[in-house]
């Protein structure tokens, strides 16, 4: 399959396989991390995997609650799944968290 491109003709800049098996790897290696699990559902979401993003952004959620970055990526990642009530829940708090 052809590459994705971007306006300027050139391969965007999405994560390889090897990238996301490489944080998959740290994360299994080291799973109490909050920022390797927030790295790794970056990744996912990048790539379009929504919901591994997003139980990746709930990881992240559980061992740093105050992490608003994962909240606003939890609400994106749902919001593309279509769960609107759970995407706003995650938009709530992190308007709650940057108050």
């Amino acid at each position: 399959a052809p590459s994705p491109q971007n306006a300027s003709g050139h391969a965007a800049n999405l994560p390889s396989e090897a990238d996301i098996e490489s944080l998959r790897l740290a994360v299994d290696l080291d799973p109490d991390d909050p920022e390797l699990h927030k790295n790794f559902a970056t990744l996912l979401q990048r790539t379009g995997r929504y919901l591994d993003a997003a139980q990746a952004f709930n990881r992240a959620l559980t061992l740093d609650p105050s992490d608003g970055q994962s909240c606003m990526r939890l609400g994106a990642c749902l919001s593309a799944l279509g769960n609107y009530a759970l995407a706003s829940e995650a938009y709530e708090k992190w308007l709650r968290l940057n108050a």
